[in-house]
């Protein structure tokens, strides 16, 4: 069903008696309309916004381990939502290939966290920045491409179908993400931007 917009749009004011006032009119019309279109977009398409600028825990390899988690309250998002993230992330020191990994679970913890995205490979690279996108459906997170390939944007062309993993909406989750360094080396998550619609 529809969402019904509760303000009206007015866009026929009565005529102003005399010329003098002739302007005044048209301001305030003009006023009233931006306003009243202000307030229709926004309810069709609200969005909740999350930032962080500043850098995640530094994790030192060898090893894997959380350098930034971000909270998403119960009932946040519901069957429809979508998600938009976008993040940055650098090696700050050492040679050794760098992977983010993205993961989703319900206590800010790796152990029984669910992968979404491996992202990037910091062989070369100093720093990357990632995107990707998540649909929330019933009790499933749908997204491309798959957890496990390697990946900074989901317009990456997959060689999987949509991958769907177990997310109930309902309940607190969190969006972990873990620096993995298989040598020596430091790296963090620098920026991250979350946009939740729907």
């Amino acid at each position: 069903m529809a969402t019904q917009i509760s303000k009206k749009l007015k866009f026929n004011e009565p005529a102003p008696r005399t010329l003098k006032n002739a302007g005044i009119v048209r301001v305030e019309n003009y006023n009233h309309l931006v306003e009243d279109i202000t307030t229709l977009f926004q309810s069709i398409n609200p969005a909740l916004v999350f930032t962080s600028s500043s850098d995640g825990t530094i994790i030192t390899g060898p090893s894997v381990g959380i350098s930034k988690s971000i909270l998403i309250p119960a009932d946040t998002l519901s069957d429809g939502s979508f998600m938009d993230l976008y993040w940055a992330y650098s090696r700050l020191s050492g040679s050794t290939a760098v992977q983010i990994q993205l993961y989703t679970n319900t206590v800010n913890s790796l152990a029984g966290a669910t992968l979404l995205r491996t992202a990037g490979n910091l062989a070369s690279s100093v720093s990357i920045g990632a995107t990707s996108v998540y649909a929330v459906s019933g009790n499933t997170l749908r997204f491309s491409p798959s957890s496990g390939q390697l990946a900074s944007s989901e317009y990456t062309q997959s060689t999987t179908p949509i991958s769907t993993v177990a997310f109930d909406p309902t309940v607190d989750n969190y969006l972990i993400f873990a620096c993995n360094l298989p040598l020596a080396g430091t790296a963090t998550v620098n920026l991250v931007k979350i946009e939740i619609h729907g």
